[in-house]
């Protein structure tokens, strides 16, 4: 029986890996690859690839038809949370120690933090809260981080928590060699200001050490660390690091030379955080450690966009098809995406209203996933509002039942891509996993799907699989 560390690596599939071994093939990532047991994923997702909705098909066993989490900030039903609990309920339910840190969709929990080693919820949580107190102040510095960076990386500092943040990272186990960095890629802005984008990788890095800490004071049975910023990194810059993947004559050579060092800028941030965990787990050998992805990335068509249209003002918004400010909540979500909290509305009535909108020429529709310029969805107490329009070219109104409004009455207006580019690349459900095993890896990359991961945690815990699980017990920890 093992303790199992889950280093949460977003979305990043097999071909990244690969590409990076290849141009360093002495760097540390390489000499990890060659000492883990390897698997290709599968997710089962049905309604869509999201990494709110695979994650969560990763952490409980079944697909999104079955535990139907398809946002973020959306609360899961009840019967089904039960039925289908995250794998870290079901682990401290059984009596084992847990530490959750940074996992998607951790903010809304009934549970109390002190019954887990260490808590720190998602970088989407309304509001900050964290266990031990000693993450208090950083996860509210990371909220408020996240929030200004939404969709272009701030300029800004927020100097009016900074204080509570410098006090809780020290305290919390910030390293002189990610001072370092930080100090390096503040000399890097000056040096030329594109680097400000880099900054998502930086976050990471903080969080790593002060996980590190509560791992090494706490030492649970299972503990869980997420980073988004490979992933961040691929959706923009995969065309520039991969030009291959497009048509003769598609890209643009000059964004492509601009941005070709972004990927593995963000892999190199990687490489320090693994190269740590590893450390800990070669110096601890209770530990196993576990590298997933939940599911990846590839290429899709690329379109050079500086701007695109969505809802930058949702209380302007919700006005105009005639629902007050007093009857909904704003929670966080990932930009273009609006999360609302409804109060005693009736939905169908709601949806009615929804679909009588045009932005420009487009309806509203309802949809389950953002695979609409212009959609919504819709359920008992929640609403989820999509607008993206990449280059809009149409008239500069939207109408309600007939009556027009400006984009600037109705809470649209243009929203800036600070690189040149939306998306380079999308989910697929093709993922990666790792088991750090010096003393037996295997390259042969058996194919496995992501449901099994939680009947194999079940299995090295030696406790019996539940029967609503899809998946099989096939990962050697």
């Amino acid at each position: 029986m093992k303790k199992i560390i889950l280093f949460e690596l977003n979305e990043v599939p097999f071909r990244i890996l690969d590409n990076y071994v290849s141009s360093r093939p002495h760097s540390f990532l390489a000499k990890f690859l060659s000492k883990s047991r390897q698997y290709e994923t599968f997710t089962e997702d049905n309604i869509a690839l999201d990494p709110w909705i695979s994650w969560p098909t990763f952490h409980r066993g079944v697909n999104d038809e079955q535990h139907g989490i398809l946002h973020l900030g959306q609360v899961a039903d009840q019967e089904i949370d039960d039925r289908f609990p995250p794998i870290w309920k079901r682990l401290r339910k059984a009596g084992a120690s847990v530490g959750v840190f940074g996992s998607l969709n951790t903010a809304i929990t009934q549970e109390s933090l002190r019954d887990y080693a260490f808590y720190l919820p998602d970088y989407f949580a309304g509001d900050a809260s964290a266990y031990p107190e000693t993450l208090l102040n950083f996860h509210r510095f990371n909220l408020e981080l996240t929030r200004k960076s939404a969709r272009n990386v701030s300029r800004g500092i927020p100097w009016k928590g900074s204080f509570g943040f410098l006090d809780a990272t020290i305290r919390g186990g910030l390293r002189a060699d990610t001072v370092f960095e930080l100090s390096s890629q503040i000399v890097s802005e000056v040096m030329n200001k594109q680097n400000r984008i880099r900054r998502r990788a930086m976050q990471p890095l903080i969080m790593c050490d002060l996980f590190l800490k509560q791992l090494a004071e706490t030492r649970p049975d299972f503990s869980t660390f997420y980073t988004n910023h490979v992933a961040a990194a691929m959706h923009r810059y995969w065309a520039a690091l991969l030009p291959g993947d497009y048509k003769a004559g598609e890209l643009d050579s000059e964004w492509v030379s601009s941005y070709n060092e972004e990927i593995p800028f963000a892999m190199e941030k990687l490489e320090l955080m693994l190269r740590k965990i590893v450390r800990f787990t070669e110096q601890n050998p209770e530990f196993s450690l576990v590298v997933a992805s939940s599911m990846g990335q590839a290429a899709i068509a690329y379109q050079k966009t500086y701007e695109f249209l969505t809802i930058t003002d949702v209380k302007k918004f919700m006005a105009v098809v005639g629902v007050p400010e007093a009857s909904f909540e704003l929670t966080p979500a990932m930009v273009p995406c609006i999360s609302l909290q409804l109060k005693n509305l009736d939905v169908v009535d709601l949806r009615r209203r929804l679909e009588d909108v045009k932005i420009g020429t487009e309806a509203m529709v309802f949809s389950k996933r953002p695979d609409k310029r212009a959609c919504f969805e819709l359920r008992e107490g929640y609403l989820h509002l999509f607008v993206q329009f990449d280059n809009y070219d149409g008239p500069l109104t939207m109408s309600y039942r007939g009556v027009e409004k400006s984009f600037h009455e109705a809470g649209l207006s243009m929203m800036a891509h600070e690189d040149g580019v939306n998306c380079t690349a999308q989910h697929i459900p093709q993922g990666s996993l790792l088991i750090y095993s010096p003393d037996s890896p295997d390259a042969s990359r058996t194919s496995i799907s992501t449901a099994d991961f939680v009947p194999s945690v079940l299995r090295n815990f030696e406790m019996p699989k539940a029967r609503e699980l899809s998946g099989t017990a096939s990962i050697r920890f």
